[in-house]
């Protein structure tokens, strides 16, 4: 008898035990095949799956089928996704109409299937336990990127896919996987999740200044008016190089500032864009982190030693004096950037006093 005792008891033990599904307690009542657990929190029913996409208990197979618990279940999720940013869709959902996203710091992103759904902003993880976008202090990779000027565009002005930044709060920062499109001037092309992130903002900016020069101002932001004048200060019509379409450029003894958008001091903007350099490079290292099995990043060639040439010949000094001459005439950085600050800022200076010698 005290045996068979032992064993009920020991069954009603196992078949009591709860489970909690991570964040249930944010729940208002039980769900479908789901009963309270400790504390404020619900389990599901014995035999039931917990399905992470639609925060509900399903699948249900008997009571004497042991499923993966709903912790399990949550881990597996956002390893599956590759992302722990990603909201599922019993938790937060694009509706109809205006509704967007609601939690805090959530966006509009897009899964693999090009399906609307909702994300934690960059800089944020989404948190199983509170149902909440906390902070990522972890990944120096996840984070915003204030577009450089965007404070211009006014406090209620949105454009695009942006929205205001929470570290800078004067300016605006694109969704999580949307680009900064400089030639709109806004926030666009939004790609899914799972592919590469966007190029940042800072190598936009660059890629900008090393094919036109310092001085010409983007379109987006000024062109010429029907009378043929530009609005910015300190500017006047040109030409851009290959094109004969009419642009708005500095004047001679100014290079354009993004930051400020107007025709600022060259040191000024130098010091800007030395910044927007060093924001690229610890972006890039911090994403070199998440792929070291690929080996180290490419390394600049080392200098040749005084009085002798890189190849140590006539043709390879050649080549390299007119591998020099292509860079200048780009008005930039030349075909590559070096990735060592320390070789970057004799060549923003050089770049600098070409253009203004140019306009």
């Amino acid at each position: 008898m005290q045996c068979h005792w032992r064993a009920v008891g020991a069954y009603i033990s196992r078949q009591e035990k709860c489970d909690p599904i991570p964040g249930s307690q944010t729940w208002r009542k039980a769900k479908k095949n789901s009963k309270t657990c400790e504390g404020k929190t619900f389990s599901c029913t014995r035999g039931c799956k917990y399905i992470v996409e639609q925060d509900t208990c399903d699948e249900c197979e008997g009571h004497n089928v042991t499923q993966i618990s709903p912790a399990q279940e949550v881990d597996d999720y956002q390893n599956k996704q590759n992302s722990k940013f990603r909201i599922p869709t019993g938790a937060d959902s694009y509706g109809w109409g205006i509704r967007g996203c609601t939690k805090k710091n959530s966006v509009l992103c897009y899964d693999q299937e090009r399906k609307k759904v909702c994300c934690c902003n960059l800089g944020y993880n989404f948190d199983f336990q509170t149902r909440e976008c906390v902070e990522d202090s972890e990944d120096p990779a996840n984070k915003e990127e204030a577009i450089p000027g965007s404070q211009l565009w006014g406090r209620m002005k949105k454009k695009g896919s942006a929205d205001k930044c929470v570290k800078e709060q004067s300016k605006w920062c694109c969704h999580r996987s949307c680009s900064y499109e400089l030639d709109k001037d806004k926030c666009g092309r939004c790609e899914n999740y799972d592919q590469k992130p966007p190029t940042t903002v800072a190598q936009i900016v660059l890629d900008w200044e090393k094919t036109n020069g310092a001085y010409l101002i983007p379109p987006s932001i000024d062109k010429p008016g029907l009378f043929g004048g530009c609005s910015t200060k300190n500017s006047h019509k040109c030409v851009a190089q290959y094109s004969s379409a009419k642009h708005c450029c500095c004047k001679k003894g100014f290079v354009w500032s993004f930051e400020t958008r107007l025709c600022a001091a060259a040191a000024q903007v130098q010091q800007e864009q030395q910044q927007q350099y060093q924001e690229m490079q610890s972006y890039d290292q911090a994403a070199a982190s998440d792929q070291s099995h690929q080996g180290p990043p490419p390394q600049p060639p080392a200098p040749a030693p005084e009085g002798q040439s890189a190849g140590g010949n006539a043709e390879t000094k050649q080549a390299a004096t007119m591998a020099a001459k292509t860079a200048m005439k780009a008005g930039g950085f030349g075909a590559a950037a070096p990735r060592s600050l320390a070789l970057l800022v004799p060549m923003l200076t050089f770049s600098l006093l070409r253009g203004l010698w140019l306009v």
